[in-house]
């Protein structure tokens, strides 16, 4: 086999000139791929190399499918919307808006939930029961019990977001016994003890568990009161019935109970400030200046005798925010009910005509009564009552031997 040399410039043979043009070589110049390259002088350049092979990644669109070589994707245009294509999207942008809102409102108010109850929770776990019990021949009257609620009146704490402690006054029933008991925060369980000694000082105060009457087992009935008409509008009390005790009435209709049956009374108050009263006294000044001047009044008499003096005694005592809770439960739902009529009716006789009566209270939701009966709870937005220290004692005091 022949071998050829080497090629080289030296070597390479002239082009042959083509006629009537004269070419120049460049000293340098460059190869199709870019590549410089240096020609001695008077020297033809190479011939341009073939472009070096560039491999393209493939990949495969789908296992066992075509090959598709991966590079940018080509730009594509969407066709302009019309206007209710716009308008449609809009409300649905919207529509998703307002999902995500409730959705969020929901966990919100979740949230809010479970922190309320778990204020209640810590107020109800430091809760302090304390039971008293007074000798049957004691004469003590149910005034003296008005200087405890006028003393836990004074416990008000002020500002617009400020928690007042409550305190819950409770009669206890079942077929045997009839139960006297205070449940009152552990940081006030000394003072509630000290005034009922300073109020009757042979009663014994004894530390007792909660009682828990959903531990029984029957038909449980309840109702929750309030007074009708404004918070300065007072119910009976002690001193308009004179000799009689109105007690007697209420503990009466607790002591026709037989096994497997019993009730509770709840009281929970909630210090309720000044601003009650203050709005008592600007409808008396308004009253007693109507009567110097009836022209301003039309000739209607504004407020009677008796309304000006329920209303002026109810304002000079200091009050509570009050709600006055009732269960009953019993083996059948008729007798269930039959007890909780008859306490009822005997709350009757406290009903004014002229000023304030209790009535029931629509229950909205069973689960919210249940909780705020167990923790003793008064509602921060829900002050529909006003009791003062003097119809407290009308309603909870202790029995003496009249």
């Amino acid at each position: 086999m022949e071998t050829l040399p080497p090629l080289t410039p030296e070597t390479l043979p002239p082009p042959p000139p083509e006629e009537g043009r004269k070419e120049e070589v460049p000293a340098s110049a460059e190869d199709s791929a870019g590549r410089p390259f240096l020609a001695p002088a008077g020297s033809v350049p190479p011939p341009p190399l073939p472009p070096l092979p560039v491999s393209v990644p493939a990949v495969p669109e789908k296992p066992g499918g075509p090959i598709v070589p991966s590079g940018p994707e080509p730009e594509l245009s969407a066709p302009p919307l019309s206007e209710e294509e716009l308008k449609a999207a809009r409300r649905a942008s919207f529509g998703r808006t307002l999902r995500w809102l409730w959705v969020w409102w929901e966990r919100q108010a979740k949230k809010l939930s479970d922190r309320a109850i778990s204020a209640k929770d810590r107020k109800a776990l430091d809760l302090v029961f304390l039971e008293i019990l007074v000798p049957r021949d004691n004469e003590v009257k149910a005034d003296a019990a008005e200087q405890i609620f006028a003393a836990l009146a004074h416990l008000h704490r002020g500002g617009l977001l400020a928690t007042q402690p409550n305190f819950s006054f409770e009669i206890i029933a079942d077929h045997k016994h009839i139960h006297f008991v205070v449940a009152a925060p552990r940081e006030f369980a000394a003072l509630v003890e000290k005034q009922i000694h300073a109020a009757y000082p042979s009663a014994q105060v004894s530390e007792v568990p909660e009682y828990d009457i959903f531990q029984k087992e029957g038909y449980v009935s309840f109702a929750q009161l309030a007074t009708t008409g404004p918070k300065y509008y007072s119910l009976k009390t002690y001193p308009d019935f004179g000799e009689v005790d109105p007690l007697n009435g209420i503990t009466s209709a607790l002591t026709k109970f037989a096994e497997g049956e019993a009730a509770v009374i709840q009281i929970a108050i909630s210090p309720a400030g000044l601003d009650w009263q203050k709005q008592g006294q600007s409808l008396l000044a308004r009253a007693k200046q109507l009567e110097k001047q009836p022209s301003e009044a039309g000739g209607k008499v504004v407020l009677s005798k008796e309304v000006e003096e329920g209303i002026a005694r109810k304002v000079s005592k200091p009050g509570h925010y009050a709600l006055v809770r009732i269960v009953t439960v019993a083996p059948s739902a008729p007798s269930s009910q039959m007890h909780l009529q008859n306490i009822l009716a005997s709350l009757q006789p406290l009903s004014s005509p002229h000023l304030a009566s209790f009535k029931p209270k629509k229950v909205w939701s069973i689960k919210s009564f249940s909780v705020d009966f167990i923790y003793r709870h008064v509602p921060r937005f829900a002050h529909w009552t006003v009791l003062s220290s003097e119809e407290l004692a009308t309603l909870f005091h202790f029995p003496n031997k009249s």
